[in-house]
């Protein structure tokens, strides 16, 4: 029980450090994810795919 609640925790830490490193990483693509409740589930849930769902989202609206 307790480990499924360290692993969950430790995903939602990693979502939220690879949204920030992305969003400090990358300003002259001039493209800016949030970091909020509904992208941070997305990649701790889905991972990368979803870091590069939300880029790809964020070129175009």
């Amino acid at each position: 029980m307790i480990r499924n609640l360290f692993l969950v925790l430790k995903r939602i830490i990693m979502a939220t450090l690879i949204i920030y490193a992305y969003n400090s990483l990358a300003p002259s693509t001039n493209v800016f994810i949030p970091i909020n409740i509904f992208n941070i589930f997305l990649v701790s849930c889905f991972g990368l795919i979803a870091m590069f769902e939300l880029i790809v989202f964020s070129f175009f609206f």
